[in-house]
């Protein structure tokens, strides 16, 4: 777990911890949720748009920070009934709310951003391409 998050989170497809690249754990059980994710994306996005894992969280949380292990930019979707829970990044400009659930927004996660508290039930989705040595044994799920 990331120090600067509080909830619940998993990584499906690659990750990277400790110095070694490898699948998230939880990757296997969660083919279908994965390939329903991936259509989405495959709709909306950019055939640019290339990532290697899923960053699935459920009521979180997170302290400002950035993310260090990203390469290139990151699509972020909200979902959920709640109240509150803005995910800020003044550098960029954006703060997503309520408002923006259900839509998927293009954002730098290298650049500081955290959320705010909510009340209710919060999903986030964030698609992005994990920046390791070792990526390039896992191929994007764009193709």
């Amino acid at each position: 777990a990331r120090w600067t998050v509080e909830g619940h989170g998993a990584c499906l497809g690659a990750t990277y911890d400790t110095g070694i690249a490898r699948l998230g754990s939880r990757t296997t059980c969660h083919q279908e949720l994965i390939q329903v994710i991936n259509q989405s994306l495959r709709y909306v996005m950019p055939p640019t748009f290339l990532w290697s894992s899923l960053q699935i969280n459920q009521n979180t949380t997170a302290l400002p920070h950035r993310d260090k292990n990203n390469d290139g930019v990151s699509a972020m979707l909200l979902l959920g009934e709640y109240i509150g829970g803005n995910f800020h990044s003044p550098q960029q400009g954006l703060i997503m709310g309520p408002d923006t659930r259900g839509r998927w927004t293009v954002l730098d996660g290298t650049l500081e951003h955290w959320s705010t508290e909510f009340s209710g039930e919060r999903w986030s989705i964030v698609a992005f391409r994990l920046l390791s040595p070792f990526t390039s044994a896992f191929p994007s799920w764009s193709q």
